[in-house]
């Protein structure tokens, strides 16, 4: 569906999960045991299917105590808000080709000394470096890898932003800021995914492929 045989790509993804914001899909966990709520790594292939704000991945408590990734206004969106207390990094890039395929990585780390370091977005493997908001972000916990919450895959906790278009090799990583590097590559200048060996997912940690038995810690999925 997205990279046909042939010898070019070394490691081709033949599953994607579609999403229906008519239909209301989304996927769903609550953690059982808490992971790292300041370190983790977002990382998912992703189609769109229209051009309306979206939460790829989040989770909250309430409308002003979430963690949320989000695509609004077509540019990627990263908040952490913690009791009213709301930061926000917004890339000035966006997504508005509905045809394409787009790599998403939001690397984290809360606990960093600098600011640029806290909040890294990547597209197709290159670093954004412009932001149209680029808040402070305060050395607190997120709410991802909590246990007071449920974290959702294509909507907000709210049951609003919802996804429509396709999902490809999600992979989520607690405890660890990655580059794309871990997930893709360039090859005669144009990323393309690459097989995710050898990482450490810790303690919440996810892949999920979709194939049609894929279980990783409560994300139960099937092909679409």
């Amino acid at each position: 569906w997205m990279y046909s045989s042939g010898g070019f790509y070394p490691f081709e993804l033949n599953n994607s999960l579609k999403f229906e914001d008519g239909d209301s899909s989304y996927l769903s966990r609550t953690p059982t045991s808490a992971g790292n709520q300041k370190v983790f790594t977002f990382s998912c292939w992703i189609k769109r299917g229209n051009l309306l704000d979206i939460t790829l991945f989040g989770a909250g408590t309430g409308s002003d105590d979430r963690t949320d990734i989000n695509i609004a206004d077509n540019a990627i969106l990263f908040q952490n808000e913690v009791s009213n207390d709301r930061d926000l990094k917004k890339t000035t890039a966006v997504l508005k080709d509905i045809g394409s395929w787009y790599h998403i990585v939001v690397a984290i780390d809360l606990a960093a000394s600098s600011n640029d370091d806290k909040v890294k977005i990547y597209i197709n493997g290159e670093q954004q470096t412009s932001f149209a908001i680029d808040n402070t972000f305060a050395n607190v916990n997120s709410y991802i890898n909590g246990t007071s919450s449920t974290h959702y895959i294509g909507r907000n906790r709210a049951g609003s932003s919802l996804l429509d278009g396709y999902l490809a090799e999600v992979n989520f990583i607690d405890g660890l800021q990655l580059t794309p590097s871990s997930f893709g590559e360039t090859k005669e200048g144009i990323w393309i995914p690459k097989e995710p060996t050898g990482l450490t997912y810790g303690t919440n940690g996810f892949r999920l492929p979709f194939t049609e038995t894929t279980s990783a810690n409560g994300f139960n999925t099937v092909t679409y």
